[in-house]
């Protein structure tokens, strides 16, 4: 669907991050924090009702490639450039566990038991209680980008270059291999259900496979790189982002393309609201700034989302009212989804 004269609505809040670009931003899972990892190292809190700076970690912690909150909101673990990957208190800033890096990934299990990192070429499981590792997963041949839990914590994704795994939570043991990428895999995902898993690689190509055995299901076509990925929260649609200057809706079970949400530039990271009604992607070839916001059943664009310079993480809050994204103008702008289209059912 081609782009027509959106709203230009203004972000309810800017969070400044004390002079460095906004790599990463993660939302604790009950709202009521949003947490923000610059260029620098400094991971911020915020409270979500205030948009007052309530904590920052007590130390610099490098580059931030990945924020990720436990699944009760009291820990928040980090991934950075300077060799190590931690978990916080989310209330007192305190580190309580660690382990060796450089790390790229860091996720907590469903149930908050457990911690999977990443060093160089492998990636490991750990018990959060005892700080013990579980086990490793070893065999790649390139730096491990992700390592992802299943919805129902019983198994683990990791991708390297390529080629991804499917490993057994409960014996450690490789169950599967993600073949058939003829590019590197640039996001990686489970569908809701844990039946399926996507992954958006450099050879323009969104794949997706049966979680049970590694088959290849869809292989589904950009005319250029496939960036960012999301899963509608029924799983029955995927969103994906590409360089073709397109955001692509397709039908997961079949692999119809049903919607092309045309843009002006590159697309990067994509993102699907929890209420399914809302799709956002932000722009990737600078001075083009702007996140584009599209409801999701009929293509129909709503807003363009302006920022002052590059942006990076897109995100919404738990309840899909609000999206965080992080910008390389060293703020995060916060924007409300209700004020640019209040006829979207089921916002208070």
């Amino acid at each position: 669907m081609a782009f027509t004269s959106p709203q230009r609505p203004v972000p309810i809040a800017m969070l400044p991050s004390l002079s460095d670009s906004v790599y990463q931003v993660a939302w604790a899972p009950d709202g009521a924090t949003l947490a923000t990892g610059s260029r620098n190292g400094r991971t911020a809190f915020w409270d979500t009702t205030s948009w007052n700076e309530r904590l920052a970690l007590s130390q610099p912690t490098g580059i931030m490639f990945c924020l990720a909150f436990s699944p009760d909101s009291q820990k928040i673990a980090t991934a950075s450039h300077d060799k190590l990957s931690r978990v916080w208190s989310a209330a007192s800033g305190n580190p309580q566990f660690e382990s060796p890096g450089p790390g790229r990934h860091v996720e907590f299990s469903p149930d908050g038991a457990q911690l999977t990192t990443t060093r160089t070429k492998k990636a490991y499981l750990w018990n959060l209680a005892s700080g013990q590792l579980i086990f490793e997963m070893a065999g790649h041949t390139s730096t491990v980008d992700f390592a992802i839990f299943s919805p129902d914590g019983q198994q683990i994704a990791t991708t390297s270059g390529k080629i991804g795994f499917l490993w057994s939570v409960a014996t450690g043991e490789q169950v599967a291999s993600l073949q058939d990428c003829r590019g590197s895999i640039h996001d990686v995902a489970y569908s809701p259900s844990g039946e399926w898993i996507a992954a958006a690689c450099h050879d323009s190509v969104l794949r997706i496979w049966d979680t049970r055995n590694g088959v290849l299901k869809h292989e589904l076509h950009h005319e250029d790189h496939a960036f960012s990925l999301s899963f509608s929260p029924d799983g029955s649609r995927i969103a994906s982002s590409s360089f073709d200057k397109t955001v692509r809706i397709w039908d997961t079970i079949t692999g119809d393309c049903v919607l092309i949400l045309e843009h002006p530039d590159k697309m990067g990271s994509v993102a699907i609201s929890p209420k399914g009604d809302i799709v956002i992607a932000n722009e990737l070839a600078y001075p083009n700034n702007s996140a584009w916001v599209w409801e999701l059943s009929s293509g129909r664009l709503l807003a363009v989302l302006p920022h002052a310079h590059t942006t990076s993480d897109v995100i919404f809050s738990p309840d899909g009212r609000l999206a965080a994204i992080g910008c390389h103008d060293d703020f995060t702008y916060i924007w409300d989804m209700f004020q640019f289209d209040g006829s979207l059912n089921g916002y208070p």
